[in-house]
């Protein structure tokens, strides 16, 4: 359970919570760019979900930047595939079939 002097940090770095603290999050889907500067962090941040039991989902893109799905100029096949993963994931958390 995330004290309140902690949820400022964890905010800010989620990487600073502890897997108690991570502990009864909702599942998460995290995407990664093979050339974000964040992506280890993120991926670390993914591997720390999985050690508190959270359900994650987690895809590194080859060949993208740290926000390439809201530059116009990179809108490429890697961002459709993003769309088309994230779609797979709502609608298997809302049970969706179609």
């Amino acid at each position: 359970m995330l004290l309140r002097r902690n949820l400022r940090i964890c905010f800010y770095s989620p990487n600073k919570a502890s897997v108690e603290d991570l502990a009864g999050l909702p599942p998460a889907s995290l995407i990664t760019g093979e050339a974000d500067i964040l992506r280890d962090e993120g991926e670390i941040y993914g591997r720390k979900l999985v050690s508190a039991n959270v359900p994650v989902s987690s895809f590194r893109v080859n060949g993208v930047i740290h926000g390439f799905m809201s530059w116009d100029v990179f809108f490429s096949d890697e961002s459709y595939y993003v769309i088309d993963m994230t779609k797979s994931v709502l609608r298997k958390a809302f049970t969706i079939n179609n």
